[in-house]
């Protein structure tokens, strides 16, 4: 995770009734390095747990969904998705006062995984020193989806058409050249292409 704040879009999925249906599912992949011997991904997803507590929060705040993944190259990967993950569960759905909106209550709970990824990952000689990783989340409440993310891990929306669009917007460098004007759109897909395995 970065200092960066992470921005939340609401994006009007229309009302909530009978005709809609939401889906979510998630696959992880250790990627082409030989060299990484497991996938150091974390995800979560709404009922895949028994846990009334969360039920009953789930039913006031929305449903929430994550993806954390380690920033390649990074010793602790797995830890630092892990407590990412876990933080922005417990505190989206635990530790935030009543009444805040959803878009307040994501930007929390990203940040606090942050501070926590990172006070952990700045303890010299640790086995945590240097760690990082990236987050995606969403949630869905009311017919709305809220989505906030940091780094380059993505949320796609697949409309009835069946094309997935990216909704999120990526915190890289590339991005950041290209919003700054110091690249072209052609080059931004020439470069994008190329630095992803």
């Amino acid at each position: 995770m970065t200092t960066a704040s992470a921005p939340t879009e609401r994006i009007a999925t229309g009302p909530a009734d009978a005709s809609m249906r939401l889906e979510a599912w998630g696959d992880s992949d250790r990627g082409r390095n030989p060299d990484r011997p497991r996938n150091e991904d974390w995800q979560y997803f709404p009922r895949q747990n028994d846990d009334r507590v969360e039920d009953e929060s789930r039913r006031q705040r929305g449903d929430l969904f994550i993806v954390c993944d380690c920033m390649g190259g990074r010793d602790a990967g797995q830890e630092a998705s892990d407590i990412a993950g876990n933080m922005i569960r417990r505190q989206f759905y635990y530790m935030q006062p009543d009444g805040l909106s959803v878009e307040e209550m994501l930007a929390n709970s990203l940040r606090e995984a942050n501070r926590e990824v990172f006070r952990l990952s700045s303890q010299q000689g640790s086995k945590l020193f240097g760690m990082g990783t990236t987050a995606a989340v969403a949630v869905v409440k009311y017919g709305f989806l809220y989505v906030a993310n940091v780094g380059d891990s993505r949320v796609y929306l697949v409309p009835g058409s069946g094309r997935p669009q990216q909704i999120s917007r990526d915190h890289t460098w590339v991005r950041e050249a290209l919003d700054a004007g110091r690249i072209t759109a052609e080059c931004f897909e020439l470069i994008k292409e190329n630095i992803r395995p």
